[in-house]
């Protein structure tokens, strides 16, 4: 994967990571990030197929979470 750093600076495209298909990923970092938004930013952004996914992680206790749809996790766990 590679940082898209294009989304820092302007709005050709809201991947914050690129060539993860077939995932749609979104970084979040930051005190409290808010994790149903940058989940919300992945799946508006998702190519047909992709699996929408936000990784966010807290600043204040350093714990990165990992979120996705309940129905996409479980397409995760059958493969």
């Amino acid at each position: 994967a590679k940082r898209n750093w294009s989304t820092q600076f302007d709005t050709r495209s809201g991947r914050d990571l690129l060539n993860t298909e077939p995932y749609c990923i979104q970084l979040k970092y930051g005190k409290e990030p808010r994790l149903k938004s940058a989940w919300q930013e992945a799946n508006s952004e998702k190519k047909k197929g992709e699996v929408p996914i936000a990784i966010c992680r807290d600043t204040t206790d350093r714990v990165t979470l990992v979120v996705l749809s309940l129905r996409d996790f479980e397409g995760l766990i059958k493969k």
